[in-house]
């Protein structure tokens, strides 16, 4: 049951990050990055629903790979936004409170 929920939970997951990914490619640097986090997590969430047998036992390093993974993207997906947002706000102009 539980693996039926992990794999349930990284298909969805994988499928949405993949669309997201394709949807904004063009205002995003490294969509690539995102293509290639959702298709990850898509590919173990398939391996664990077409096997669930021997998934049982390798669900721990399944879950431990997508999660390092999803963790990595993260970081750079905050890294991009925190240049956009220091780009932006280069560009606005300073207001001064008296």
């Amino acid at each position: 049951m539980l693996t039926l929920f992990f794999s349930l939970a990284l298909l969805l997951s994988g499928f949405i990050e993949v669309a997201f990914s394709v949807v904004n490619r063009k205002t995003m640097t490294l969509w690539s990055w995102s293509l290639a986090s959702g298709m990850i997590s898509f590919i173990f969430g398939v391996m664990l629903l077409v096997n669930p047998f021997v998934s049982m036992a390798a669900l721990a390093l399944c879950v431990g790979f997508a999660v390092l993974f999803r963790s990595i993207g993260g970081i750079i997906l905050s890294i991009n936004l925190k240049k956009k947002s220091i780009e932006k706000d280069l560009d606005a102009p300073i207001l001064q409170l008296s």
